[in-house]
């Protein structure tokens, strides 16, 4: 009886990391995704008005960017 129930709690746990893993993996790529989205959405309003942009990655992890669009004279 022990053993089985050390089997089930290996279960339990294996199952709330995979849990864990995946809800993890889904917000990482719905982040990247809506980040990708704004940025393109800022180029293409830039262009729009004839302008020359300049996007800047300043931190990977955290997906942080400086953003400007600057005129063409």
């Amino acid at each position: 009886m022990k053993t089985s129930m050390l089997k089930n709690n290996k279960t339990i746990v294996a199952s709330i990391c995979a849990t864990a893993l995946l809800t993890s993996s889904f917000v990482v790529a719905s982040s990247r995704y809506f980040h990708d989205k704004e940025i393109d959405t800022l180029v293409a309003k830039c262009e729009e008005q004839h302008g020359t942009y300049d996007v800047t990655m300043t931190d990977a992890l955290t997906n942080s960017y400086s953003f400007q669009c600057l005129p063409n004279d």
